[in-house]
């Protein structure tokens, strides 16, 4: 099932058009998928200005005093097309950024359109109907500066990219010898698939995932005068009536009304009610064709799947169109179609594969593609890459690469990561081809977007089918629920959603709701019964997580936006969710009950977070005294270890022999110490080391020069010259 939005809308004052539909189904059941939608927001009438009305005018003139085929000119117009591809940094063969073999496949089969050589083209009983327009187009191949262009031109504009379609004008070309065509985000403002705007801007937009020769027949008709053919069933006039066009049947509303292709409906019986030998169905009587059934393959109507055909009425209406207003960019075409040569220096990047095992790692190993879209062989190339569009590094590549051909090169280096945490944007270009100045700069660019969340990775993945309710609406949810660990989450919870099923559509999506009951925003569209293009994301506080995940679960709820989802189109039809935490890393802790920010070596426990009562540091020698811990000030000489060195500071060493006073200070010491005597004592002073060794020996010294000991401890000895006494202590060094 394939069902379409009712609320179109126009938007400015020219023809534009609003529609949803899946190209896959257009081109696999061509014949039997009617696509329908609702009415638009204005009739195109009171959206005139000035020069259509005079246009109108002249044409209906022009039919009725028989002069039409007299004006138009005998020679096929060929008109000169760029495409303007406007992205956010998409990756090249996406939905909104196609590669240059699409977009010129789309160009080529629209053009087959408007000659009617497009496959499979029917033949009709109507002789109006499947006219060749002897119309034409060509993508540029030559710029309003006469160089070489390939005709699609590709820019980086995210703002541009997702809205303001009336600024779109600072990209286009000179709009009286190009016609101008847009493709921007399938997530540009509005609800528009495509649309013309004219006046001033004389441009078309096409919205990502519908560039495709049918609907830019549409356009393009919009572009060259055509109006919608459902613009009422009024037709006293058939010249200046509804589309203005006779040979069209009246029809008063958009869409199938009830038919099929291959039966139509009519909407309207009013075929016959203008006499005059303008209207081909005015009554058989009268020597007319008769009422008629609508004409849903029409490229004009709201009917994708049944387009096929423009009728000779609008021939005749858009060549004039052309001679009157277009004929100069018709006339351009001698230079901007000729014929060009494949340059001779032309490279790209068409692909970029991230080497990161999970969004938590900080660095990235890209492996591109290089393009050698040039015609000699490409032997040398810069690669530069820019991440968050900084330039982040650049290597040179060199190889050999026939034209034509393509080669997978790996980076040298890493690309480090150096934002926030959340998306990033990773752009890879190539210049200076065989060391010249490339000829197309458009197509040197390839784009991939990724995430970052730091910390350790953790990822919980739940997929559930669609709802088989989905297709009623709204209020028909679908409930994704994980249960994943919230122990060790270290800031904010990254959340991803993929869809994939009947999920093409800008209706075929849903809304994205919190368990707070917020709306987070729109599923992304992905090809019918294809792999998920691109998911849709936001990031959650901790706060906020915690308190969804109270109850050991939490819930994503998936509301369709409208009735056009079929949730058993595909062979999978369903809806995945991806969580993604910033796990803090498992750390010892050890047991600080007195508090001093040391712990007890023999009391542990491993977290992620630090819980009360403990330490990293688990040095404390005693855990029962805030005043005993490694960093705590050693008091001397009062027996108790403070510092947990293993040993008190002794400060002086005092000593007697019979009546002298010995005293050695500073102790410990870095440079000098003093030995003070009171009384009359000669005496020997001698130092050895923890070994026995005699490092120092002096008679009567008043100073000991410690600055070339090593640090340690040292034993003295000190000898009264005049008696067998002695006395021994410990010194120490420390510098």
């Amino acid at each position: 099932m394939k069902t379409l939005p009712t609320n179109l809308v126009f938007l400015l004052l020219f023809y534009p058009f609003t529609f949803i539909f899946s190209q896959e189904n257009i081109v696999t059941n061509q014949e039997t998928i009617l696509l329908d939608v609702g009415e638009c927001g204005n009739t195109e009438s009171s959206n005139l200005v000035p020069e259509d009305v005079i246009f109108n005018e002249l044409y209906s003139q022009k039919i009725k005093d028989g002069t039409i085929a007299s004006t138009l000119t005998s020679a096929v117009h060929t008109l000169p097309v760029v495409v303007h591809i406007i992205h956010s940094g998409d990756q090249l063969g996406s939905l909104n950024n196609p590669t240059d073999e699409k977009v010129n496949t789309e160009i080529e089969q629209f053009s087959q359109r408007f000659r009617h050589l497009q496959a499979d083209a029917p033949t009709y009983t109507n002789p109006f109907y499947g006219t060749d327009t002897e119309i034409e187009f060509c993508l540029a191949t030559t710029d309003p500066n006469n160089q070489y262009t390939s005709g699609i031109i590709r820019h980086y504009d995210p703002v541009y990219a997702n809205n303001n379609p009336t600024e779109l004008g600072i990209y286009g070309w000179d709009t009286e010898l190009y016609c101008n065509i847009f493709i921007v985000n399938q997530t540009f403002e509005g609800t528009f698939a495509g649309v013309y705007y004219g006046g001033s801007l004389d441009y078309i937009i096409i919205r990502g995932g519908f560039f495709w020769d049918g609907l830019l027949a549409h356009e393009v008709g919009h572009y060259l005068s055509l109006r919608h053919t459902f613009d009422g069933c009024t037709n006293n006039d058939c010249t200046l009536d509804g589309d203005q066009v006779c040979d069209t049947p009246p029809k008063e509303n958009a869409g199938s009304q009830g038919g099929t292709c291959d039966s139509p409906a009519d909407n309207c019986q009013s075929d016959e009610d203008d006499t005059s030998t303008n209207n081909p169905y005015r009554s058989v009587a009268l020597g007319g064709m008769g009422n008629q059934s609508d004409m849903l393959a029409n490229y004009m109507d709201y009917t994708g799947s049944c387009w096929d055909s423009f009728t000779t009425g609008q021939k005749s209406r858009m060549q004039l169109y052309i001679t009157e207003r277009r004929l100069e960019l018709s006339n351009h075409s001698n230079i901007a179609c000729q014929a060009q040569p494949i340059p001779t220096n032309d490279a790209g990047i068409y692909g970029i594969k991230i080497a990161q095992a999970n969004i938590c790692i900080d660095s990235l190993n890209p492996t591109v593609t290089i393009e050698n879209y040039g015609s000699s062989n490409l032997t040398s190339v810069t690669i530069n890459v820019f991440f968050n569009e900084t330039l982040a590094l650049t290597e040179d590549w060199t190889g050999n690469i026939p034209p034509g051909s393509s080669e997978e090169y790996s980076l040298m280096n890493p690309v480090i990561y150096n934002g926030t945490n959340g998306p990033f944007l990773l752009s890879i270009s190539t210049s200076i081809p065989n060391g010249l100045t490339d000829a197309n700069i458009y197509n040197d660019t390839d784009y991939e977007k990724g995430t970052y969340i730091e910390g350790n990775c953790m990822t919980y993945n739940t997929c559930e089918p669609f709802n088989l309710q989905t297709a009623l609406g709204p209020g028909n949810t679908t409930t994704l629920t994980s249960s994943p660990d919230t122990n060790c989450v270290k800031g904010d919870v990254l959340f991803c959603i993929e869809v994939q099923g009947d999920v093409s559509g800008s209706s075929e999506r849903f809304n994205v709701i919190d368990e707070s009951g917020n709306n987070r925003g729109f599923t992304l569209r992905s090809p019918d019964c294809g792999e998920p293009e691109e998911p849709f994301c936001f990031f959650v506080t901790n706060s906020e997580f915690q308190d969804w995940a109270t109850d050991g679960i939490v819930n994503v709820i998936l509301d369709p936006l409208s009735t056009s989802i079929n949730p058993e189109y595909c062979p999978i039809n369903q809806a995945c969710l991806t969580i993604t935490i910033a796990e803090a890393p498992l750390t010892t802790y050890y047991a600080d009950l007195d508090g001093d920010g040391y712990g007890d070596a023999a009391s542990v426990a491993m977290n992620c977070f630090q819980p009360l009562s403990t330490s990293t540091n688990g040095e404390d020698c005693d855990d029962n005294d805030p005043n005993v811990n490694p960093g705590a000030p050693e008091i001397p000489n009062n027996g108790i270890d403070e510092d947990c060195d293993e040993s008190d500071l002794v400060t002086t060493s005092i000593s007697e022999i019979g009546e002298s006073v010995i005293t050695l200070f500073p102790n410990p010491s870095s440079s000098r110490i003093f030995v003070q005597i009171t009384g009359e004592l000669s005496y020997k002073l001698e130092i050895y080391d923890v070994s026995g060794k005699k490092i120092y020996e002096s008679f009567n010294p008043s100073t000991i020069d410690v600055s070339y000991f090593t640090n340690g401890t040292y034993f003295y000895e000190l000898s009264d010259l005049n008696s067998s006494k002695r006395v021994t202590g410990k010194l120490i060094v420390q510098k």
